[in-house]
């Protein structure tokens, strides 16, 4: 049996249920082809794609919602001090009122 490190990308997707794709250009396997425009994956690891979607979407869930939360925070965060340090001119940029 070869060595874990030398395996294609496809063998370590199919061990099992907690199996991690891992992604190494330099494998004997060769260069996994990806499309130029889209980064898809195409050729003979397309089916991958898919699995590699799921599997990207999960692992980084909860730093997008961070992130978003930071952003929400910092976006806001003028506003408030500009309420705070300039209260005369709450009733002018208030569109509201």
């Amino acid at each position: 049996m070869p060595h874990p490190l030398w395996r294609t990308p496809i063998d370590r997707l199919t061990e099992g249920n907690n199996a991690v794709l891992i992604f190494n250009p330099m494998t004997p396997s060769g260069a996994m082809e990806l499309d130029q425009l889209t980064l898809a994956f195409k050729g003979r690891h397309r089916h991958l794609e898919k699995r590699f979607a799921v599997d990207y979407f999960k692992s980084n869930l909860s730093h997008l919602r961070l992130c978003h939360w930071l952003t929400v925070i910092f976006y806001s965060l003028p506003g408030l001090l500009d309420a705070g340090f300039f209260p005369e001119m709450k009733s002018r940029s208030n569109p509201f009122n």
